[in-house]
């Protein structure tokens, strides 16, 4: 669980330091971060509800 939060803000300031997040935006996401992101999601929530 700790290790997901952490990767969720690593890509959050991957994403921050984005030269082009104009680009980004417009283009789809990849399937594979779509399940990624309703992971993180659960587990960010089961965190909070844990604490």
């Amino acid at each position: 669980m700790r290790f997901s939060l952490h990767v969720a803000l690593h890509s959050i300031i991957l994403k921050s330091l984005d030269p082009f997040p104009s680009s980004v935006r417009e283009s789809p996401p990849p399937p594979s971060s779509i399940p990624f992101r309703k992971v993180t999601r659960n587990n960010s929530v089961t965190f909070s509800c844990s604490n």
